[in-house]
């Protein structure tokens, strides 16, 4: 059975090395760690009598991105010349936030990202931490193309595909 050899791995997958945000193109922190996930709206359908759904649809995009970072004092702040806290710039306030990869290359890029709630941890004897959940208006590839459609209507492709695969069976 062959060993296990970890520097085989660590140049076939990514690793995360910051998050970047952004407001415009002008960067304004750096997260600590983040989660982001995209929701599809997925209902499924069902027809009369029949307890299993008939057609599942994706009905709405829904990009989410959570971002966690340490709690900075008055001298972090001025350290890394950031003029205000999380708290201070999060009401209305649309950020682009990026996460990029140990290379410097950016995975994704959120775009539009409003804060949809803000919640701090405070353990006994270790850092603070701050996390803010965004909603975003579209997420882009490395590329700076939209995941969601790659400029062609994505509902339109699956219906196309959809009425091509009913065809051909």
């Amino acid at each position: 059975m062959p060993g296990f050899n970890a520097q085989a791995i660590v140049a076939k997958v990514r690793s995360g090395n910051a998050v970047a945000i952004l407001v415009g193109d002008v960067p304004v922190g750096f997260g600590q760690t983040s989660t982001h996930a995209l929701g599809f709206g997925l209902e499924s359908f069902y027809g009369i009598g029949s307890a299993r759904p008939q057609e599942n649809q994706q009905l709405k995009y829904d990009p989410n991105i959570t971002l966690s970072s340490l709690q900075l004092t008055t001298a972090g702040l001025n350290y890394f010349g950031y003029t205000s806290t999380w708290l201070q710039i999060l009401i209305n306030t649309e950020l682009n936030i990026s996460l990029i990869d140990a290379s410097g290359n950016p995975i994704v890029t959120y775009v539009g990202c409003t804060a949809k709630s803000y919640s701090s941890n405070v353990p006994a004897n270790a850092p603070i931490t701050e996390d803010v959940d965004f909603a975003a208006l579209d997420v882009l590839d490395p590329n700076g193309i939209s995941i969601l459609n790659n400029g062609v209507d994505a509902l339109a492709v699956n219906v196309a595909s959809t009425i091509a695969g009913q065809i051909t069976s």
